[in-house]
């Protein structure tokens, strides 16, 4: 599940894990899983945790980059209103797919990406 070679800068208890080690551990997850609907659901929270973090953590340093308190605000509005636009489009894809197993696994499914996306989005680019 999931595009493995994005899956970088991860951080897990305040250390940086190399992509192969984050994807080791997703998919080391899902195995013990073992199909289980809550213990997927489990995987998922985790590593959407771990995204979300590294999205906060990535903000910081773009926020202080910016001159002016004008595109720091607007940084931050992107930020909030990016966090409503994914809540939202996950509550109407499950409304869409019916709201069964599968769709709770999908719709959380696509929080985590979007949340991947969206912190390697804001990384600092050298």
């Amino acid at each position: 599940m999931g595009n493995e070679c994005t899956r970088q800068y991860v951080c897990k208890e305040g250390e940086a894990i190399n992509p192969l080690a984050q994807a080791f551990y997703f998919d080391a997850c899902m195995n013990k899983a073992a199909g289980v609907t809550d213990s997927i659901l489990q995987c998922i929270q985790q590593a959407t945790d771990i995204w979300d973090k590294l999205r906060t953590a990535t903000t910081k340093p773009q926020l202080v980059s910016l001159e002016s308190e004008q595109d720091r605000g607007a940084l931050k509005a992107a930020q909030l209103a990016w966090i409503a636009w994914r809540d939202k489009m996950a509550a109407a894809l499950l409304a869409f797919d019916g709201g069964g197993n599968l769709s709770t696994l999908s719709t959380n499914f696509f929080i985590m990406e979007e949340t991947q996306l969206q912190a390697d989005r804001l990384k600092v680019q050298p």
